[in-house]
């Protein structure tokens, strides 16, 4: 993302010019109200229709609010919300506000700046909305204790999440995530410090994996059931669900292929144990309405049932 320094001022739309509006009654005073005092539903469905030589400010003005209307959406617990066009709705916005801001130079650049910072912070990406609130250049005494709050608390987030740092003798950094939950529980960044410390868990799952060279690491499986337990409220559970399905997939497939060119006589029996738990963990996910993961599973059910045919052939009945 091109990021480039922001106005001091507020941008008036020329439809407040002609009605001789002060300073204070452009878009800026408009988005602090709404984001400040009165919530912005109201402030969206209350505006009369805008003028064709304003549209590029509704244009602003819509994208701003949709992302307030869902500022308070729990991302953790909650799947991320989806625009008209059933895309996430934040990733969305950066992309309408960057297109915005090419159209309009130099136009209303706190205005987008604070709007990509909130959309940034509900993604789950603390380096990204730190930046972008550092540059919320603005005389608007509101705003700008607002930013210096967010830039604060996402300073002190980030001590316990340190961005690729390494510890001492070059080792990870200790895990603080048990620690900042507890520091930030009940408050509003609750929410990211849950979505920072599973992004955590998720990667160091992945080392446990990696670092063995096997998908049927048992230190893996043992990170996966932790991350399923500790995470269980997450709105990525389904994931964790189906990395230990696949998990059990690869030590089937594996005990098939002992079975096949080895003579392990518990290959087979080992191998339709492993087939079993995918089996009922995809089938669990299969019926998980609402998520994405609902027809991965079902696919994965389809590709167990000729696996499941080679075994039974084999079994020693």
């Amino acid at each position: 993302m091109a990021l480039r320094p922001a106005p001091i001022s507020w941008t008036l739309s020329p439809g407040s010019r002609s009605r001789g509006a002060g300073p204070h009654w452009g878009v800026g005073f408009l988005f602090l109200g709404c984001l400040l005092f009165t919530g912005c539903a109201s402030w969206r469905l209350g505006q009369p229709p805008t003028p064709v030589e304003n549209r590029d400010f509704e244009t602003l003005n819509s994208i701003v609010s949709e992302v307030l209307f869902e500022k308070g959406t729990d991302t953790y617990r909650l799947p991320m919300p989806t625009d008209a066009e059933g895309k996430n709705l934040f990733h969305s916005a950066i992309e309408r506000l960057e297109a915005w801001r090419q159209r309009n130079p130099g136009s209303s650049e706190d205005i987008v700046y604070y709007t990509e910072g909130l959309c940034y912070e509900k993604l789950g990406q603390p380096m990204n909305a730190l930046e972008t609130y550092r540059l919320v250049k603005t005389t608007d005494a509101d705003l700008q204790k607002t930013v210096e709050e967010k830039i604060s608390g996402l300073e002190d987030i980030l001590n316990y999440f340190p961005p690729d740092q390494m510890g001492v003798g070059g080792l990870p950094p200790r895990d603080q995530s048990e620690e900042a939950i507890e520091a930030y529980k009940g408050t509003e960044w609750e929410p990211l410090v849950w979505i920072l410390a599973e992004n955590e868990a998720v990667n160091r799952a992945l080392e446990e994996r990696d670092s063995t060279g096997q998908v049927a690491s048992t230190a893996y499986k043992e990170a996966l059931e932790a991350l399923i337990v500790r995470f269980s409220d997450s709105a990525r559970i389904y994931e964790h669900w189906m990395r230990l399905g696949l998990y059990y997939e690869n030590v089937a497939r594996e005990w098939i292929t002992v079975g096949e060119y080895g003579n392990n006589p518990k290959a087979w029996e080992l191998a339709d144990k492993a087939l079993q738990k995918a089996s009922e963990i995809y089938l669990k996910v299969s019926q998980a309405d609402g998520f994405p993961e609902k027809r991965e599973a079902q696919a994965r059910l389809v590709t167990l049932e000729e696996l499941s045919r080679k075994v039974e052939r084999n079994l020693v009945r």
